[in-house]
């Protein structure tokens, strides 16, 4: 019998930004506030219980993330609510949309703390990121290279999921895919997956948030969705 598969989508936690206080790093690349990380911790935790309640082994679970550095932050503390290994799986397809207002002309390979770090000595970033095992899935060159429109961004979601549902379908290894993103992209899943809650725009959807939906085949082998929580 084959086991049941899992993907969970997460927003990160509260970026600095948002909330008034002072960013140490790129603008574009805001890291987390105290409190952020905190509840992104104990959101951890309570997500811990829902996969005891789905049977779901905890030692068969792959944390992925996007790049920028809120996610990565929000990837640790999870992790460290779920009691798991600080091992984060980075990929690119779960970065941030590109938006007009916010990114500008900015090239991501100037900005990203985790790009940048390669090249110069990033305090913040290395202290956080110190004990966390980072493995790069995919190249950077997947991160757009302009400013996008939310159709480009529903464009590379609709290209990624399919491949996405394969690799964890096809994967013996684990179970369960939680994946770090940002809301726009989440907004646009919960659409792909047709999620039964209807979101006015992205800032409705919470920080810290997260969504499990179940992966299966159909007797026509098709993958089919269906929402969990």
């Amino acid at each position: 019998m084959e086991s049941k598969k899992y993907l969970i989508f997460i927003r990160h936690g509260e970026r600095k930004d948002r909330v008034g206080e002072k960013v140490l790093l790129h603008p574009c690349d805001p890291e987390l506030t105290e409190k952020g990380k905190k509840y992104c911790c104990e959101c951890g935790k309570e997500l811990k219980n829902e996969l005891k309640k789905l049977n779901i082994d905890l030692n068969r679970v792959k944390l992925l993330s996007s790049p920028f550095f809120r996610a990565l932050q929000t990837s640790k503390e999870f992790l460290n609510g779920l009691n798991l290994p600080q091992t984060i799986y980075i990929d690119n397809n779960l970065c941030e949309y590109f938006f007009e207002k916010e990114f500008k002309d900015q090239n991501p390979f100037e900005f990203l703390s985790i790009i940048s770090n390669e090249k110069k000595e990033i305090s913040l970033y290395k202290n956080e990121m110190k004990d966390c095992k980072l493995i790069l899935l995919n190249s950077y060159e997947l991160l757009p290279k302009k400013v996008e429109i939310r159709e480009d961004v529903v464009k590379r979601l609709k290209n990624y999921i399919p491949q996405l549902k394969k690799d964890l379908y096809e994967d013996k290894e684990n179970d369960a895919y939680i994946l770090v993103t940002h809301a726009c992209p989440i907004h646009i899943i919960c659409d792909i997956f047709n999620y039964p809650k209807q979101y006015e725009n992205d800032s409705k959807i919470a920080f810290a948030q997260y969504f499990i939906f179940n992966v299966n085949k159909n007797d026509k082998n098709e993958f089919e969705v269906n929402t969990i929580l």
